[in-house]
Protein backbone atom coordinates (compact mmCIF):
# COMPACT_ATOMS: atom_id res chain seq x y z
CA UNK A 1 0.00 0.00 0.00
CA UNK A 2 3.25 2.47 0.73
CA UNK A 3 4.73 1.77 -2.50
CA UNK A 4 1.47 2.44 -4.53
CA UNK A 5 1.03 5.66 -2.35
CA UNK A 6 4.56 6.59 -3.77
CA UNK A 7 4.56 5.47 -7.09
CA UNK A 8 0.49 7.98 -7.11
CA UNK A 9 2.73 10.73 -5.26
CA UNK A 10 5.52 10.09 -8.21
CA UNK A 11 2.67 10.62 -11.04
CA UNK A 12 1.69 13.67 -9.44
CA UNK A 13 4.68 15.50 -8.56
CA UNK A 14 5.71 14.65 -12.59
CA UNK A 15 2.06 15.96 -13.82
CA UNK A 16 2.62 19.22 -11.46
CA UNK A 17 6.25 19.64 -13.05
CA UNK A 18 4.83 19.39 -16.80
CA UNK A 19 2.05 21.48 -15.97
CA UNK A 20 4.79 23.98 -14.41
CA UNK A 21 6.82 23.47 -17.71
CA UNK A 22 4.00 23.97 -19.83
CA UNK A 23 2.71 27.30 -18.28
CA UNK A 24 5.90 29.35 -17.29
CA UNK A 25 6.84 32.33 -18.89
CA UNK A 26 8.03 32.39 -22.33
CA UNK A 27 11.94 34.08 -23.07
CA UNK A 28 11.12 37.52 -23.74
CA UNK A 29 11.39 38.59 -27.69
CA UNK A 30 14.75 40.50 -28.21
CA UNK A 31 13.77 43.52 -30.30
CA UNK A 32 15.22 43.08 -34.14
CA UNK A 33 15.51 47.09 -34.79
CA UNK A 34 18.69 47.39 -35.43
CA UNK A 35 21.30 50.58 -34.84
CA UNK A 36 21.08 53.40 -36.96
CA UNK A 37 23.63 53.32 -39.36
CA UNK A 38 24.97 55.74 -42.28
CA UNK A 39 22.20 55.40 -44.38
CA UNK A 40 23.43 54.47 -48.36
CA UNK A 41 21.89 55.95 -51.57
CA UNK A 42 18.85 54.71 -52.33
CA UNK A 43 18.21 52.51 -49.47
CA UNK A 44 14.64 52.77 -47.37
CA UNK A 45 14.26 50.87 -44.12
CA UNK A 46 11.35 49.01 -42.82
CA UNK A 47 9.79 51.15 -40.03
CA UNK A 48 8.83 48.90 -37.26
CA UNK A 49 6.41 50.90 -35.61
CA UNK A 50 4.32 51.29 -38.88
CA UNK A 51 4.85 47.38 -40.62
CA UNK A 52 3.28 44.46 -39.05
CA UNK A 53 4.04 40.43 -40.07
CA UNK A 54 0.78 38.23 -39.32
CA UNK A 55 -0.04 34.61 -39.85
CA UNK A 56 -4.19 33.40 -40.51
CA UNK A 57 -4.64 29.55 -39.73
CA UNK A 58 -8.14 27.72 -40.13
CA UNK A 59 -9.27 25.30 -37.55
CA UNK A 60 -12.41 24.20 -36.22
CA UNK A 61 -12.77 25.34 -33.00
CA UNK A 62 -15.60 23.94 -30.53
CA UNK A 63 -17.33 22.78 -33.00
CA UNK A 64 -17.16 26.03 -34.88
CA UNK A 65 -15.20 27.22 -38.16
CA UNK A 66 -12.46 30.03 -37.08
CA UNK A 67 -9.98 31.36 -38.06
CA UNK A 68 -6.92 31.91 -36.18
CA UNK A 69 -4.62 35.26 -36.14
CA UNK A 70 -1.44 36.31 -34.97
CA UNK A 71 1.09 39.02 -35.81
CA UNK A 72 3.62 41.27 -34.43
CA UNK A 73 5.32 44.36 -35.14
CA UNK A 74 8.88 43.28 -34.02
CA UNK A 75 9.84 43.23 -37.75
CA UNK A 76 13.25 44.15 -39.69
CA UNK A 77 14.78 44.53 -42.82
CA UNK A 78 15.30 46.97 -45.88
CA UNK A 79 14.35 47.81 -49.28
CA UNK A 80 17.18 49.62 -51.57
CA UNK A 81 17.05 50.90 -54.90
CA UNK A 82 20.10 50.60 -57.12
CA UNK A 83 20.90 51.27 -61.10
CA UNK A 84 21.00 47.43 -60.95
CA UNK A 85 17.51 47.07 -59.91
CA UNK A 86 15.46 47.07 -56.57
CA UNK A 87 16.90 44.72 -53.61
CA UNK A 88 15.60 43.58 -50.50
CA UNK A 89 17.20 42.97 -47.62
CA UNK A 90 17.04 39.84 -44.89
CA UNK A 91 13.25 40.49 -43.45
CA UNK A 92 13.31 39.10 -39.57
CA UNK A 93 10.39 38.03 -37.77
CA UNK A 94 10.22 37.83 -34.17
CA UNK A 95 8.51 35.09 -33.54
CA UNK A 96 8.47 35.38 -30.12
CA UNK A 97 6.58 38.81 -30.29
CA UNK A 98 3.70 36.92 -32.25
CA UNK A 99 0.09 37.38 -30.71
CA UNK A 100 -3.41 36.09 -30.73
CA UNK A 101 -6.46 36.15 -29.32
CA UNK A 102 -5.29 34.15 -26.70
CA UNK A 103 -2.07 33.95 -23.87
CA UNK A 104 -2.69 29.65 -23.99
CA UNK A 105 -2.66 29.59 -27.33
CA UNK A 106 0.40 32.00 -27.52
CA UNK A 107 2.40 29.65 -25.41
CA UNK A 108 1.61 27.09 -27.55
CA UNK A 109 2.79 28.58 -30.52
CA UNK A 110 5.55 29.69 -28.93
CA UNK A 111 6.80 26.52 -26.81
CA UNK A 112 5.70 23.59 -28.51
CA UNK A 113 5.27 24.49 -32.38
CA UNK A 114 7.68 27.48 -33.38
CA UNK A 115 10.16 26.08 -30.76
CA UNK A 116 11.37 29.86 -29.80
CA UNK A 117 12.85 28.50 -25.99
CA UNK A 118 15.88 27.66 -28.54
CA UNK A 119 17.96 31.18 -29.28
CA UNK A 120 18.11 29.47 -32.73
CA UNK A 121 14.43 29.62 -33.49
CA UNK A 122 13.60 33.15 -31.91
CA UNK A 123 13.54 34.81 -35.38
CA UNK A 124 11.21 33.90 -38.49
CA UNK A 125 13.52 35.11 -41.13
CA UNK A 126 12.85 35.93 -45.33
CA UNK A 127 16.05 35.85 -47.44
CA UNK A 128 15.29 37.66 -50.84
CA UNK A 129 16.80 36.25 -54.12
CA UNK A 130 15.10 37.80 -57.04
CA UNK A 131 12.66 40.67 -56.85
CA UNK A 132 10.49 40.68 -60.31
CA UNK A 133 8.35 43.03 -61.47
CA UNK A 134 9.37 46.43 -59.57
CA UNK A 135 11.54 49.26 -61.89
CA UNK A 136 14.91 50.51 -60.62
CA UNK A 137 13.14 53.55 -59.68
CA UNK A 138 9.44 53.76 -59.20
CA UNK A 139 7.45 56.78 -59.58
CA UNK A 140 5.51 58.70 -56.76
CA UNK A 141 1.88 57.27 -56.31
CA UNK A 142 2.07 54.74 -58.77
CA UNK A 143 1.25 51.25 -57.11
CA UNK A 144 3.38 48.11 -58.75
CA UNK A 145 2.69 44.30 -58.64
CA UNK A 146 5.83 41.91 -58.37
CA UNK A 147 6.92 38.77 -56.69
CA UNK A 148 9.99 38.68 -53.99
CA UNK A 149 11.49 35.71 -54.58
CA UNK A 150 13.76 33.97 -51.43
CA UNK A 151 13.99 31.45 -48.62
CA UNK A 152 11.92 31.36 -45.40
CA UNK A 153 13.86 29.81 -42.24
CA UNK A 154 11.31 28.66 -39.78
CA UNK A 155 11.98 26.71 -36.41
CA UNK A 156 15.48 26.12 -37.91
CA UNK A 157 13.95 24.44 -41.78
CA UNK A 158 14.38 26.63 -44.76
CA UNK A 159 12.16 26.23 -47.45
CA UNK A 160 11.89 28.54 -50.83
CA UNK A 161 8.90 30.24 -50.78
CA UNK A 162 7.44 33.65 -53.44
CA UNK A 163 6.06 36.38 -51.67
CA UNK A 164 3.16 37.99 -54.51
CA UNK A 165 3.61 41.95 -53.37
CA UNK A 166 2.34 45.21 -54.26
CA UNK A 167 4.01 48.98 -53.06
CA UNK A 168 4.00 51.96 -54.21
CA UNK A 169 6.23 55.18 -53.36
CA UNK A 170 4.34 57.92 -51.46
CA UNK A 171 4.96 61.51 -51.96
CA UNK A 172 7.29 61.69 -49.40
CA UNK A 173 9.52 59.03 -50.69
CA UNK A 174 8.25 55.91 -48.26
CA UNK A 175 7.44 53.29 -49.38
CA UNK A 176 4.08 51.62 -48.36
CA UNK A 177 3.20 47.83 -49.42
CA UNK A 178 2.15 44.27 -48.56
CA UNK A 179 3.10 40.81 -49.42
CA UNK A 180 1.72 37.59 -48.96
CA UNK A 181 2.15 33.89 -49.53
CA UNK A 182 0.99 30.44 -48.68
CA UNK A 183 2.69 27.94 -46.79
CA UNK A 184 2.20 24.12 -45.82
CA UNK A 185 3.60 24.07 -41.96
CA UNK A 186 4.03 20.48 -42.26
CA UNK A 187 6.49 21.49 -44.69
CA UNK A 188 8.85 23.07 -42.23
CA UNK A 189 8.74 20.09 -39.91
CA UNK A 190 5.75 21.85 -37.66
CA UNK A 191 3.73 19.54 -35.54
CA UNK A 192 0.36 21.07 -34.10
CA UNK A 193 -0.93 19.62 -30.26
CA UNK A 194 -3.87 17.87 -30.67
CA UNK A 195 -6.41 19.23 -28.10
CA UNK A 196 -10.00 17.95 -27.57
CA UNK A 197 -11.82 21.15 -28.43
CA UNK A 198 -10.28 21.50 -32.01
CA UNK A 199 -11.33 18.86 -34.27
CA UNK A 200 -9.59 20.06 -37.29
CA UNK A 201 -7.08 22.14 -38.39
CA UNK A 202 -6.27 23.41 -42.28
CA UNK A 203 -3.03 22.46 -43.76
CA UNK A 204 -1.84 25.55 -45.37
CA UNK A 205 -0.66 28.97 -43.24
CA UNK A 206 -1.09 32.05 -45.29
CA UNK A 207 1.82 34.72 -43.88
CA UNK A 208 1.22 38.21 -44.64
CA UNK A 209 3.15 41.15 -44.29
CA UNK A 210 2.12 44.93 -44.33
CA UNK A 211 5.41 47.43 -44.59
CA UNK A 212 6.15 50.77 -44.72
CA UNK A 213 9.97 51.96 -45.21
CA UNK A 214 11.83 54.97 -45.24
Amino acid sequence: MKKISLIVLGLILIALGLLAYAFRPTPAPTNTIAEKTETVSGEKTIISEKSKARFEIYEVLRGSPFTVVGSTTNVSGKITFTPEGPKVSEIKINARALKTESEGRDRAINRFILKTDDVANEFIVFTPETVTGLPAEPKALESYTFTVKGNLKIAGVTKKVIFDTQARQTEDGSIVGSAKTTIKYKDFGLTIPEVSFVAEVADEVNLYFDFVAN
